[in-house]
Parts: C-alpha cells; sequence; structure tokens
C-alpha cells in the first residue's frame, strides 16, 4: 500500500466532505509527483490511454525528453512519440537497462 493510499484510509474517519477534498489533494500530489520523469525512465500508459502506432499497441516505452516536448520511445526502437502523449498519461514502471538503451540508440537525440 503507497503513502498515499495510507493517508486517504485514514481520512476515511474524516466526515464525506473532508474525506473527499483529502482524497483529490493527495491523489493530485501523486499524480504530479509521478509526472516528473527522467530521461531513461520505463513508462506504461494509464488506463484508457494507449500507446499507438497504426494498429499496433505498446505496453511499456523510455522517456528521451521529459520536459518539452515530451517524448518516448518504443521498447523495440520502431516508434516515437513526441507529440501525441502527455506526461501525466503515462507512469513510471522501471528504469531502461544498458541493453534496452543500445537496443533504441538511434532514436536519441544527437
Amino acid at each position: 500500500m503507497s503513502e498515499v493510499d495510507e493517508l486517504v484510509r485514514r481520512a476515511m474517519d474524516l466526515s464525506p466532505p473532508k474525506r473527499d477534498l483529502i482524497a483529490e489533494a493527495m491523489r493530485n500530489v501523486e499524480e504530479q509527483e509521478q509526472a516528473r520523469f527522467q530521461v531513461r525512465d520505463i513508462v506504461a500508459p494509464k488506463p484508457g490511454v494507449t500507446l499507438r502506432s497504426g494498429c499496433f499497441a505498446y505496453d511499456k516505452a523510455i522517456v528521451l525528453n521529459p520536459e518539452g516536448p515530451f517524448a518516448l520511445v518504443s521498447l523495440e526502437g520502431d516508434m516515437l512519440w513526441t507529440c501525441t502523449i502527455k506526461p501525466e498519461d503515462v507512469t513510471k514502471v522501471g528504469e531502461a537497462t544498458p541493453d534496452q538503451i543500445a537496443k533504441v540508440k538511434h532514436r536519441w537525440p544527437r
């Protein structure tokens, strides 16, 4: 259970209006923290978001540029997203290994 989930659980003892405000504020904080990515982070799309290219969907991608413009590359290195995916659309699930970086190196900014 994450720290945010624990705080939300403890807030359940409060009155409903206060409880809802606290829960929403904590979720917003968690989303803002997750949106701060580093180059080489591996991210996955949040529910309702897809990393697509034509008829193929990707389950993960590597962050190439965490700031403007936000850019992702597929783990296979065959797809680059530079304007269709926003930081708030994905969540960090890991960090790319040197082997994964070598595979997508041709997509890296020079």
